[in-house]
This record gives C-alpha cells, sequence and structure tokens, in this order.
C-alpha cells in the first residue's frame, strides 16, 4: 500500500518512530521549512520508513513573523537615505530635461512665426501680382487717412473699427491665424491696450515710402498705396514682430525704422523680407540695422539713406 507523507514547513525535528506506525494509521506531518531542510527531511523519512514510497513536498506562506525570521523572509521598508537619494536622482534628471523641453518649444514657436511671415509676404507679392506691382498699404496713421491696408480694412461695422476680413491680404491667406505669433503674450496687460488685436506682425514704413512731407508722389503715406515690389532690394525687411512692452506700437498697422522688435524667439524677432523669405534675427542685429543708412532695414528705395520715416 502506498502512503503520501506531506512535508510543508516550520519545525526541523519530528519523531521519526511515530511514523513507523502502521501504514493504515500513518500521520499526516507538517513540517515548516526552506527547501535545503526539506530535502534533507525527505532523505531521512526515505531512509526511515520503509513502508513510506513518495514523498511530497509543499511549500506554504509563512503565517508568523517568528517563521519568516526563521526561514530567512525579513520585509524591509526603504530607508530615509534610499528616499533622499531617489527624490535628488529625479530633480538632477529635471533639471536636465526641462531646459531641453523648454528650447524645443520655442523651436516649435519659432518655426510656426517663421511660417507665418513668409505667407503674409508670399500674399503681398499676389497682391503685387494682381495690381501692376504695386504691394498693399502699410496701414499707418491714427486714426487711418486711408480705409485699407494690408491687414485691416477700417470702418463702422461692428463694435470694432478694424476688420481683417477686409485686409488686402486676406482673400490670399483666408486664415486668421496666420496674422498671430503663438510666442505673443496675448494674456499680458499691455497686450489689452493695443489698439490692433488682430495681427502680431506689423509693416515697415518703407513699403509705402513713408510720411507725405517726402518729396515724391504729393500725398500722406504715397495716397494709401504701397510702392512697387520690385524696387526694393530682397533681403529688405518687409515685416517685423513690435516689442509687447510698447503697446503703441500697435496703434496702427505699420512701424517706424526706430520702433524695436520683440525678443520672445531667444533674444530676437522674425522678419519677412521682401523677396519672399523669412528669418530670425537676433536683437544685437537689429539694433545695427536700425543705426545703418541705408540697410536691410532702413531699405526705402525714394531715398538715399532708405528711411522709411
Amino acid at each position: 500500500m502506498k502512503m503520501e507523507l506531506l512535508v510543508a514547513s516550520c519545525a526541523t525535528q519530528f519523531d521519526l518512530q511515530a511514523l513507523r506506525a502502521p501504514p493504515q494509521i500513518a500521520p499526516l506531518v507538517i513540517v515548516r521549512s526552506g527547501l535545503p531542510t526539506r530535502q534533507r527531511l525527505a532523505r531521512k523519512l526515505q531512509q526511515g520508513l520503509g513502508h513510506f514510497t513518495s514523498v511530497l513536498a509543499l511549500d506554504f506562506r509563512m503565517r508568523s513573523n517568528r517563521c519568516r525570521e526563521r526561514a530567512g523572509f525579513t520585509r524591509q521598508a526603504f530607508t530615509l537615505i534610499e528616499l533622499l537619494v531617489v527624490i535628488a536622482i529625479i530633480a538632477i534628471l529635471a533639471s536636465l530635461l526641462l531646459p531641453a523641453l523648454s528650447t524645443a518649444q520655442e523651436k516649435g514657436r519659432r518655426i510656426v512665426s517663421i511660417n507665418n511671415s513668409k505667407q503674409i509676404v508670399m500674399a503681398a507679392h499676389l497682391y503685387a501680382d494682381d495690381f501692376s506691382d504695386i504691394l498693399p498699404h502699410c496701414g499707418a496713421g491714427l486714426p487711418p487717412p486711408y480705409p485699407d491696408s494690408w491687414c485691416f480694412r477700417y470702418g463702422t461695422r461692428g463694435p470694432d473699427l478694424y476688420h481683417l476680413e477686409g485686409a488686402q491680404t486676406f482673400p490670399y491667406l483666408r486664415n486668421a491665424a496666420v496674422f498671430h505669433c503663438p510666442a505673443d503674450r496675448t494674456n499680458d496687460a499691455n497686450y489689452a491696450t493695443r489698439v490692433l488685436k488682430m495681427t502680431t506682425y506689423m509693416w515697415e514704413t518703407t513699403s509705402c515710402g513713408g510720411a507725405g512731407d517726402k518729396p515724391y508722389y504729393g500725398g500722406r503715406w504715397n495716397n494709401g498705396a504701397g510702392l512697387k515690389l520690385t524696387r526694393f532690394r530682397a533681403d529688405g525687411i518687409l515685416t517685423m514682430e513690435p516689442n509687447e512692452s510698447q503697446p503703441i506700437e500697435w496703434n496702427d498697422g505699420a512701424v517706424d525704422y526706430n520702433e524695436d522688435e520683440t525678443t520672445h524667439h531667444k533674444n530676437g524677432g522674425v522678419v519677412g523680407c521682401y523677396g519672399g523669405s523669412a528669418e530670425r534675427m537676433r536683437f544685437t542685429d537689429w539694433k545695427k540695422e536700425q543705426s545703418n543708412f541705408p540697410s536691410r532695414l532702413n531699405c526705402n528705395p525714394m531715398v538715399p539713406d532708405g528711411r522709411g520715416q
């Protein structure tokens, strides 16, 4: 008759004499131990008990602290030092990754702004193609002496007097988002004081030759029209992003050469050129262009020094 001995875990001493009882009353012995101890017990049982033909070893979960200690199973928590080390590592990783993330976000905003500027300049090209090489009006003047400009149509319709949908470039763009740089701080207190809120970008007054006191064409701001596109140097600056801390720069659709650009694109701003390109210009380079006559900024073809105002 085959009998089975169930061996499981804690005592390492037991009575082999009791296990020599007749097979019909063979006891069930539960031994709580680790694997090496079970193997020794199994060998002793096989040597001392001829009528036991098999040994089944089962390992049960420990149920008391004493049994856990004897079996070598101790539950440990993190120490304070270990937690501080983990926190320090996380802080170091964050300090390394956050600047990189901020740089990536700025590059994304800069790319969008460059693309916007290119589209605005290309819209000016398309307008010039349709109107005998004449550029849209720069929109200078407060109130504007002429109703039409590149970024608005001035009128009495609605609560706002400036309407983007009537702008001279809008039919070629059909997207109001193109007129806004994603880095423009629209939640800034200065933003609320702008006269024009439909655009981040401004045109240089060089595009229409300057104010009416200049000795050409006989009217203020070139009688409400731009100069001919082909008269400008290709790298001359047509569009720019003004300094947000000076909301007066949004009092109309144009800026003069002495008004500063923004620095929200990593110490610089995005400019669009008459030839159709766009780029980020560092603020230091912008100041150099301001102080030179003529220059990429001062490129009015109607006067020797290139001033637009």
